[in-house]
This record gives C-alpha cells, structure tokens and sequence, in this order.
C-alpha cells in the first residue's frame, strides 16, 4: 500500500500490479491525487479492504501515521497479534508516531539504512532495477496487447493496438466520477518527458503522465486493467 504519489517504487523496479497507491499517482492518469477531503477510488479502497482482513504482518515505512484510511492496516495486525493471530505490526521511521505503543517492532532509524542490512541480512541484491524499455515499438504503437478494447480488462480471448503517438486521442478507464467531471475522461498524447513516460493532455487544461512501466505490463499482461483506451 504505497500512501505517495510519487511513482518511486515502480521507479525501483516494484511491480505496478502489486502496489495500491491509495491516495492517487502522478503516474497513472486513471487514479488521480486525492485531496485531503476528497473521495478515495472505490476498487482500491476495497483491495485496502480486503488485505487488512488477510494480513498477519504490516511493516509501515517512512510514514507518520496520522490518521489517514491506510493506518488500519496497522491497528488492525496489531490486534490480530495480541489475540494471538499474526505477528503484529512493525514500525519504521525516524519520528515518533501516534501509533508506536501498538508495534510489535518500533524502529527509530532511516529506512533506507534499515533495508539495507535486512537484504545484507537475507542475501538480497540491492539496487534499482531499471526499466527495459528498449522492447517498447519505437513509433509507439503497441500491438497485440491482451486487454480488452472495450474496457481494458485483461481478457484471454481478445487482443487490442493501443497508439500512443502524439496526437492520438485516448480515453481514460476507471477513472472517479469526480474527476472526469472536473478535466473530462479524454486526452490528447502531447509528447514524452526524458525517461519515457507518457504525456496527455487534457482539453488544454491539465498535463499527467502515464507511466512508462505500465506499457511494460501491459505488454506481458501483468497488469489487470489498462488505464487509457484508443478512441475509435
């Protein structure tokens, strides 16, 4: 369950398909930031939902735990743990937080110091892993894609072309209400920033990016649901 927006996980070589960025991403235009008095996407809400019920570990990295959806999670293994179900919560971070007295592990250092003695620990290499993009179609059309040209769902029996040369059109699946209200649910691809992603711009008014780990996926059908649709 990844809190920020940022895209450094993936950056790092994390699959997209096993991160929940629950509060929006910069680089997926399907999911975007949510405002701190805003209304979080249903479907991962309930992937949220649905791990706190099955986890018998958190590890929370890095955050304040200040009382936002995600810090269930952590309350929740907690008290698994003191009825004797699961192993509790772990806690990472330099600063204090509100819920420190219901760790099972309290940790008070860097995270990236952290990690780096439990891979030494576990035998793991350390490093980013970059992303291969030079299986990408140099003119930016990708074919045969396993999705579906309907509603971008992963599907066994179809395959789909998605163009994302400039100037092409897509729409935007699984997008919130609220937000296809406020810029609409189609863009126009503008162009690439220096590491690959995807530019599209919408009405003239807002720029996001598409993530260039998620034509990664898709190309092997890692992923669920594509997050942009060619306009017929």
């Amino acid at each position: 369950i990844q809190q920020n927006h940022d895209g450094l996980p993936q950056k790092a070589g994390f699959p997209q398909q096993h991160i929940n960025e629950i509060h929006g991403a910069w680089y997926d235009v399907s999911n975007p930031v949510v405002p701190m008095s805003g209304t979080l996407r249903s479907d991962l809400m309930e992937w949220l939902l649905e791990w706190e019920q099955k986890a018998d570990l958190c590890i929370a990295v890095g955050s304040s735990l200040c009382g936002m959806n995600a810090d269930r999670v952590v309350t929740t293994t907690a008290r698994k743990a003191r009825s004797g179900a699961g192993f509790g919560s772990a806690i990472v971070s330099l600063q204090r937080t509100q819920l420190d007295d219901l760790a099972s592990l309290r940790i008070f250092a860097s995270c990236d110091d952290v990690f780096d003695l439990l891979a030494s620990e576990l035998g793991v290499r350390t490093g980013p892993i970059p992303i291969e993009i030079r299986d990408f179609p140099e003119n930016d059309v990708f074919l045969n894609l396993p999705y579906s040209s309907q509603d971008g769902r992963r599907t066994e029996g179809e395959k789909m072309t998605l163009d994302l040369r400039i100037g092409k059109s897509v729409k935007v699946v699984n997008q919130p209400e609220w937000d296809s209200k406020r810029i609409g649910n189609v863009a126009l691809v503008v162009g690439k920033n220096a590491e690959g992603d995807f530019l599209l711009n919408f009405d003239g008014r807002k720029t996001r990016t598409l993530g260039r780990w998620w034509l990664m996926h898709a190309m092997k059908g890692e992923i669920p649901r594509i997050p942009v649709l060619n306009l017929n």
